[in-house]
């Protein structure tokens, strides 16, 4: 498990940044996000991102995955801050959310 911590925070990074890349080629390209606000949006991508967390939390018990999208969603709170409050408040709850999942979610070994 720990020879797996480097590369499972590095898969980590490169999956936000993709993210990021893939949103703000879509920015770039001037996408309107079929009528939908921005805040909003932002709230969909972040809920996703933490579905793919979970996800690789469940089927590979990683703890160092999710834990980078922790931080990323914390610096994102941090970087919002009162400015706009839909997304300070669901990252701070999606990050919650995947601190729960951290703690309380395991595979049952017998269904493997």
């Amino acid at each position: 498990m720990k020879k797996r911590t480097p590369i499972a925070i590095y898969f980590g990074w490169t999956t936000f940044i993709f993210i990021i890349n893939v949103c703000s080629l879509l920015l770039y390209h001037e996408w309107q996000g079929f009528g939908l606000s921005n805040a909003l949006w932002v709230v969909i991508i972040l809920t996703l991102a933490t579905l793919v967390a979970l996800h690789l939390r469940y089927h590979h018990y990683d703890i160092a995955y999710p834990l980078v999208f922790v931080w990323c969603f914390i610096g994102i709170a941090i970087a919002n801050g009162f400015d706009e409050l839909l997304v300070t408040t669901s990252s701070l709850f999606l990050s919650g959310v995947l601190i729960v999942g951290i703690l309380f979610m395991k595979k049952n070994p017998a269904r493997q």
